[in-house]
């Protein structure tokens, strides 16, 4: 017999495993998803699978919804897409880094949590709207990762 009760449980903080390009060992990434993370918003940045491939995207909430007694992991992510540039990737000749441009969608999305493949490092350009530099160089995986996107 279906009810029609659900709850939701909302998390701040969620540990994401995913397999090392490098090595192949489990690596873990802690990301945070909090509108008072030390008196300040922290909503951290995810490269997730979408079916347009994978995408960069930022984490508004993250939630465990029960109903009939199922639990469904997500998150309402903040896709980023590519702007209507020509070159949606360049290098920053000060900083030689990647400045992508890429600019977040209209509206958010609901997306599984065993969906986000690892966290990222996006900084705004604060030059630019809406641009992004993406900070590869965290790990070695990341750097392997973003080069494949």
């Amino acid at each position: 017999m279906l009810t029609d009760r659900a709850q939701i449980t909302e998390y701040r903080f969620i540990r994401v495993k995913y397999e090392s390009m490098v090595d192949w060992h489990i690596k873990t990434d802690y990301l945070r998803c909090n509108p008072n993370f030390n008196k300040h918003p922290r909503y951290d940045f995810i490269i997730a699978d979408h079916p347009q491939g994978r995408i960069f995207a930022q984490l508004v909430f993250v939630f465990v919804c029960r109903v009939n007694g199922h639990d469904h992991h997500l998150a309402l992510v903040q896709p980023l897409d590519k702007s209507s540039r020509r070159n949606t990737r360049s290098v920053d000749k000060n900083l030689s880094i990647y400045r992508w441009h890429i600019r977040p969608r209209d509206r958010c999305e609901v997306i599984p949590l065993n969906s986000i493949v690892r966290g990222a490092i996006l900084v705004a350009d604060t030059r630019y709207a809406g641009d992004y530099f993406v900070i590869d160089t965290l790990d070695e995986d990341s750097f392997l990762r973003v080069r494949t996107m």
